[in-house]
């Protein structure tokens, strides 16, 4: 079973197991599957939880709905700050890190658009 570092439950990315020995991570943001920090956030802590996992052979990256991801949030760019830009730079490092890192191979299931956040994703998958 695979569980995340974390004692909330993860609100915008979501992981199970449909198959046997086969983790499925999913974009689940309503909108577009923008990317902010939380979803970052919950991007490391999905693939630190792969990591950990002893029984997963292989990742699958998707998007729920018909976009893969549209990129960053452009909203949050509105509140760009000195502060919030560190941030945000630190949890877009730690996300692909975990992603690049993946002891397993990480299959990207591009479903629609991915622009930016979203194409790196994809490429950073085997």
């Amino acid at each position: 079973m695979i569980e995340p570092r974390t004692n909330s439950p993860l609100e915008f990315v979501k992981i199970d197991q449909p198959m046997e020995r086969v983790a499925r991570i999913t974009l689940d943001r309503p909108g577009a599957n923008a990317a902010n920090t939380q979803v970052l956030k919950e991007l490391h802590l999905a693939f630190d939880a792969v990591h950990d996992a002893s029984d997963i052979d292989a990742v699958l990256l998707t998007g729920a709905g018909k976009v893969f991801c549209s990129g960053n949030d452009i909203h949050e760019f509105a509140q760009m700050d000195s502060e919030y830009a560190a941030e945000l730079m630190y949890r877009v490092r730690r996300a692909f890190w975990a992603l690049h890192d993946c002891p397993v191979p990480v299959v990207a299931r591009v479903n629609g658009v991915a622009f930016g956040t979203g194409l790196a994703l994809a490429s950073l998958s085997d």
